[in-house]
């Protein structure tokens, strides 16, 4: 490992480590130290407000870019702690697998949520309560996986 790979491998290590003692935080304490490790509240209301106007497919692909934009520090971090590995192992398969389950964990649900309003089975009041109740437990569930995902690269079990 060079000197370079090396210490990018280690700041992803910490990275993951910090991303998700913030998201155990948001779990104890939604909000405590004055942030939460998610789009913060004025800037949904500009989304809604961006994804009740896309009508066309031009609309709907910049309102897409733009909402990827907005989420990126809140999703970014995994998917960073990823790449990074894919850097470091880049000969290596092991890195490929966790940036499938990445995608299919990070995706899967967003597509589920589409398929089930459009075919009439949930409605978006529904899947807002149900997002709205799930929100401290899907803190603890990411932040302790980015902490045991750090630990393990520091530790070079990954």
């Amino acid at each position: 490992m060079t000197g370079l790979s090396y210490g990018f491998y280690e700041f992803v290590g910490i990275l993951a480590i910090i991303i998700g003692i913030f998201n155990v935080k948001d779990f104890i304490r939604y909000g405590g130290l004055g942030f939460v490790t998610e789009i913060p509240a004025s800037l949904k209301k500009t989304l809604n407000g961006l994804l009740t106007t896309a009508t066309s497919p031009v609309g709907a692909f910049t309102t897409g870019f733009a909402v990827c934009l907005i989420e990126l520090p809140c999703t970014g971090g995994p998917y960073l702690y990823i790449l990074g590995l894919m850097a470091e192992k880049a000969t290596q398969a092991p890195a490929v697998p966790l940036l499938l389950y990445y995608n299919l964990i990070f995706i899967l649900p967003l597509i589920l949520i589409t398929l089930l309003i459009y075919l009439g089975t949930a409605s978006t009041k529904k899947m807002t309560h149900l997002r709205h109740k799930l929100t401290r437990p899907l803190h603890l569930t990411i932040g302790l996986t980015m902490i045991a995902l750090g630990t393990a690269t520091l530790l070079r079990l990954i």
